[in-house]
């Protein structure tokens, strides 16, 4: 059985609302005051994000794509595969714990993540 070649890396920029300059840089180069949180998804997940309380997008992420954003105070990422998708904060990459198929929330701060919760229970 012959292997499928690797899907190409689509990176696609977000940012939050408008800081000091308009231009949307896929760099991960650290701005005062600004963190970045790039998302990299290994697998197929529908993903929402929300930026110092703003929604930004609700979009399923193909494998081998990549989505980063920028903010200043919270950054909040719901994945609906949390296992298949890699987060990383200003560059270097953070272990969410989370399973293939879990539905998880990561929110990040200035300083990195700040927790990573689990969906709410139904009674």
């Amino acid at each position: 059985m012959q292997e499928a070649p690797p899907r190409p890396i689509r990176k696609r920029q977000i940012r939050g609302p408008p800081i000091r300059d308009s231009k949307i840089s896929a760099s991960t180069t650290v701005i005062p005051g600004e963190f970045t949180v790039t998302i990299h998804a290994r697998d197929e997940s529908w993903v929402s994000i929300t930026v110092d309380g703003k929604a930004i997008s609700s979009e399923v992420v193909a494998a081998g794509s990549e989505r980063s954003v920028r903010g200043q105070k919270e950054s909040s990422l719901k994945a609906g595969n949390a296992g298949g998708v890699d987060f990383q904060f200003n560059g270097k990459k953070v272990d969410t714990g989370a399973k293939y198929g879990e539905v998880k929330t990561v929110i990040f701060g200035p300083t990195g993540m700040i927790t990573s919760a689990p969906p709410p229970s139904t009674p």
